[in-house]
């Protein structure tokens, strides 16, 4: 539950306008930051697929 609590605040820290700005300002960077989040979120996604069909 720590990792879902984890994901959740940062969630709540991400704001559209915010990303918007930051596409704007740094689109490469923020590009990067993106596939990262994706990169991650499959991982997550992955696990919890395998904890499930361990079950």
């Amino acid at each position: 539950m720590k990792t879902f609590a984890h994901v959740t605040d940062a969630a709540k820290a991400i704001s559209g306008p915010a990303v918007t700005r930051a596409i704007k300002e740094h689109p490469e960077a923020a590009m990067l930051v993106v596939s990262e989040i994706e990169t991650t979120l499959g991982k997550i996604d992955r696990a919890i697929g395998v904890r499930k069909a361990l079950r």
